[in-house]
């Protein structure tokens, strides 16, 4: 049997489901990430929506569920109910089937058919009021998805947040290889969307051994 060039793991490493233990060139956006979520969920940042744009593999995915793995301690420590869901919207081929997606990954049992992709959304913040949860919401490739569907998703979810006001605590992450507050097209919508300060740049050699080598 040929020895493989990579050691124990190394291959999985590489994959898009393994979180690492450390994030090289990541910690400050993942601090900020934290920093702003649970501003949010303190009532001190005014925001829905934080944009992650960058290239694909600079570490983007990971960094959110980094963060989002610190919010959900956080929020146990404190003792503040919060629903966290990660969904990529590259399976997702109409505004229907993301809310379709979002409401049966926290009602599982709930019969989805008959309803429009609003009705959709209106059962989720119902569910979230009646449990008295705050949601965090992460969207992966999120600009393919408003590119290729001519999507309303956001403005819809965003008029529908309004509506429930302080209720439910909606915070959304949009992640995207470009920049997605760029393809929003209603004007009044950018004013709940927040960037990160730090941009999301390749990996070099260096730092891709040393998360191989973690």
């Amino acid at each position: 049997m040929k020895n493989s060039i990579f050691k124990k793991d190394a291959l999985y490493k590489l994959s898009a489901n393994y979180i690492p233990e450390r994030l090289p060139r990541r910690e400050e956006h993942q601090a900020e990430l934290f920093r702003t979520i649970i501003g949010f969920l303190e009532e001190k940042i005014p925001i829905k929506a934080i944009v992650l744009s960058g290239p694909s593999g600079t570490g983007k995915t990971v960094t959110v569920k980094k963060a989002a793995e610190q919010i959900l301690k956080y929020c146990e420590e404190k003792n503040v109910k919060i629903e966290y869901r990660h969904l990529n919207t590259r399976f997702a081929s109409s505004d229907f089937t993301l809310a379709q997606m979002i409401a049966l990954s926290l009602l599982p049992n709930m019969p989805s058919r008959g309803y429009s992709s609003r009705e959709l959304l209106y059962a989720i913040f119902d569910h979230l009021e009646k449990s008295g949860s705050s949601f965090l919401l992460a969207l992966d490739d999120f600009d393919d998805f408003i590119r290729e569907v001519k999507s309303r998703f956001f403005t819809d979810l965003l008029k529908i947040s309004e509506e429930y006001g302080d209720r439910v605590k909606l915070i959304l992450i949009l992640i995207g290889i470009q920049d997605i507050s760029r393809l929003i097209k209603d004007t009044w919508l950018t004013h709940f969307i927040w960037k990160i300060s730090k941009s999301f740049t390749p990996y070099n050699a260096e730092d891709i051994s040393m998360i191989l080598k973690d």
